[in-house]
């Protein structure tokens, strides 16, 4: 058994359901005994996106009044929360747009969560005259075939889009070619931008030249000054050469 200063260090294994409230909502948590406020606070703060701990504190009922707890005081089985309305973590609003570069597979599907999410504040740019990424525009040729299975791979699978009821695109692919040509996926794209509203957020024909970070990567609301120059791709529809050698450049005309 433990004596003298040896007891100091050891905690409790007693763990209770801690019952936290707003005035709009409550929670539940389990913890120890031992717990402090700074770790429910700490835990608070990553739930609710990283608040500032200093924005709310934790109270309990003494008599008539509240009693505002020390961070450095255990946790009591009921406790309020004062400084937020609900533990529902905000959305963080940025004064610029989302910048996205690219309208191939992963650009779309950034915009398709974004939009999912609630968030219609974004830009798509693309050097090209339309959807699909470079490369299905410009590396495959009209004998190329994915080499992923059709079902993982079109544009709008996941759970928010392609499942079983879900209209958009036709659903999820039941009947279609598992591994479709090139001239067979760019349609899918095309689709895709249409059905899901993007196609106005696109900005095609348009290169991103320069992109100057402005605030320091710890900054909560750093941004983007991005310069682009209208161009004019050809794509070409064979094989053979440079795949960016007839590009350089761009079109001037």
């Amino acid at each position: 058994s433990a004596t003298g200063a040896e007891c100091g260090k050891l905690h409790s294994q007693t763990r209770f359901v801690c019952t936290l409230s707003t005035k709009t909502a409550a929670i539940e948590i389990p913890v120890q005994t031992c717990t402090k406020v700074s770790q429910i606070k700490d835990q608070l703060s990553m739930m609710l996106g990283y608040i500032d701990i200093a924005s709310f504190d934790l109270v309990v009922k003494q008599g008539c009044t509240f009693k505002k707890l020390l961070d450095t005081d255990q946790v009591q089985r009921k406790m309020t929360v004062r400084g937020i309305t609900d533990f529902s973590p905000k959305r963080h609003t940025y004064q610029h747009p989302y910048g996205i570069i690219g309208c191939g597979y992963m650009g779309l599907k950034t915009a398709m969560m974004l939009s999912h999410y609630g968030s219609e504040d974004f830009i798509l740019f693309d050097r090209y005259d339309r959807v699909g990424g470079h490369s299905w525009l410009e590396m495959a040729n009209k004998t190329t075939k994915l080499q992923t299975e059709w079902p993982t791979y079109h544009p709008w699978y996941g759970a928010e889009w392609s499942h079983q009821g879900s209209t958009k695109c036709g659903g999820p692919p039941l009947t279609q070619e598992i591994w479709p040509t090139r001239d067979q996926m760019l349609p899918h794209f095309q689709r895709t931008a249409e059905e899901f509203g993007l196609l106005p957020h696109c900005h095609l024909q348009t290169n991103v030249a320069e992109m100057e970070v402005v605030g320091k990567l710890t900054d909560m609301d750093r941004y983007y000054n991005l310069t682009v120059d209208p161009v004019n791709y050809a794509r070409k529809d064979v094989q053979g050469g440079g795949a960016l050698e007839h590009q350089l450049g761009g079109d001037p005309d």
